[in-house]
C-alpha cells in the first residue's frame, strides 16, 4: 500500500526584500510505500525542510497535491478530526528547542496521550506515558525531571516518545541526529530503526548526510535547488550515481564507516 504519494509540488515565499518570489520546491513528486524507509538528501537551503512541512500538513503548496494512504492531505488548519494529524507526526532536528522547558518529560507526554487516549483512566494513561519512555530506554523514575536535566541523546528519545504517543503510522524525521555527539548518533539511529520494525512504521529520513542516509533508507531522493535530481534505491544512487550533486555527496562522505 501507498503511504504517501507527492504529485508536483510547488511552494514559494516572499523573498526578505519583498521584491520578488524565492522557490523553495519546483515540482517535487515521490511515492512511498507503507513500511518503507525514504531518505531525503540535500544541502541547506535545497527544500528538505519545506518539503517536509507540506507533507506533514504544516503548509500549504502553491500546486500539486500530496496524498496520505490515497487520500488527499489537507493543511492542519483545516483538519476536523485528531485522526487525521495522528497518522503524520514530526521527530525534529533540535530536541532541546522542541520540548516545553517548563514540563516535565511525564507531563509533556501525557499531554499527547490525554488528546489521544481520552478513553483511558487516569491510571492507564499514566502506564501508558511509562510503556512510551521504556520504549525509547528511558526509565519511568526519571518522569518528574525537566528537559535540561537530561542529555541531548536523552532528549531526542523523550522527542520520538511523544511523537509515537498518537500511535502514527508515519515519522517524518527531520535532521533527528545531527544535533547530536557522533558517539550517541548511532544508538538513536538503532532505536528509530528497532521502533519501525516492531511498530510497523513508515519514515521520511531527512538530511544533508548522505552516510547517515544510506544506512537507514530502502529509497533515496537527492535535492537541490528545489528540485529532486536522483532517486532510486540506495544501491542505486551509491554504485551508480548519475547526477553530479549526488556524486560529489558520494566522494565526500568519509572513508571509514561510523557506524
Amino acid at each position: 500500500m501507498i503511504a504517501i504519494r507527492v504529485e508536483n509540488v510547488f511552494k514559494s515565499y516572499v523573498s526578505q526584500s519583498k521584491d520578488r518570489r524565492v522557490q523553495a520546491l519546483g515540482g517535487v513528486s515521490f511515492e512511498l510505500q507503507s513500511g518503507e524507509i525514504l531518505g531525503v538528501v540535500g544541502e541547506s537551503g535545497c527544500g528538505k525542510s519545506t518539503l517536509t512541512r507540506i507533507v506533514a500538513g504544516l503548509e500549504r503548496p502553491d500546486s500539486g497535491a500530496v496524498f496520505i494512504q490515497d487520500s488527499p492531505l489537507q493543511p492542519i488548519p483545516l483538519f476536523n478530526s485528531k485522526d487525521r494529524i495522528r497518522v503524520v507526526q514530526l521527530v525534529f532536528q533540535d530536541p532541546y528547542s522542541s520540548l516545553n522547558p517548563r514540563q516535565t518529560v511525564f507531563q509533556t507526554i501525557h499531554e499527547v496521550v490525554k488528546i489521544y487516549e481520552p478513553i483511558l483512566t487516569r491510571d492507564e494513561q499514566v502506564a501508558r506515558v511509562n510503556q512510551l519512555l521504556s520504549q525509547v530506554g528511558i526509565s519511568s523514575d526519571l518522569g518528574s525531571r525537566y528537559p535540561h536535566q537530561f542529555s541531548g541523546g536523552q532528549r531526542q528519545r523523550i522527542c520520538i516518545a511523544r511523537s509515537l504517543a498518537a500511535n502514527p503510522e508515519i515519522l517524518i524525521l527531520d535532521e533527528p541526529v545531527s544535533a547530536l555527539d557522533v558517539s550517541v548518533r548511532a544508538e538513536i539511529i538503532n532505536l528509530l530503526l528497532d521502533l519501525k520494525e516492531k511498530l510497523n512504521l513508515t519514515y521520511i529520513f531527512v538530511s544533508h548526510d548522505l552516510e547517515i542516509v544510506k544506512h537507514v533508507s530502502d529509497k533515496i531522493v537527492v535535492m537541490l535547488k528545489g528540485e529532486i535530481v536522483e532517486s532510486g534505491t540506495w544501491t542505486e544512487i551509491m554504485d551508480t550515481p548519475k547526477n553530479d550533486y549526488t556524486k560529489s555527496l558520494i566522494a565526500a562522505i568519509p572513508v571509514m564507516n561510523q557506524f
